[in-house]
């Protein structure tokens, strides 16, 4: 098996968590005054080798209840 004793189901598993706490450390520390885009977080996360589309990117980001950019900004403006 190629994946050896792990799934397929814990590849992916794996590979979620770690984009997860990536797209949470990147909203962390980005600019409040210019808020990343879902584009710019995958452009980041290519950076760190991991691997995920927009669309992904904006599941995860919900799934995490961190807000859209617009949201994002707005609220650090107040």
């Amino acid at each position: 098996d190629v994946l050896g004793s792990r799934g397929l189901g814990d590849v992916y598993k794996a590979g979620k968590d770690s984009i997860q706490k990536a797209i949470q450390l990147l909203i962390e520390v980005e600019n409040p005054e210019n808020p990343l885009q879902d584009e710019e977080i995958v452009e980041e996360l290519e950076n760190m080798e991991l691997y995920a589309s927009r669309r992904t990117i904006s599941k995860y980001r919900k799934e995490l209840n961190i807000p859209n950019l617009k949201q994002r900004k707005k609220a650090r403006l107040y």
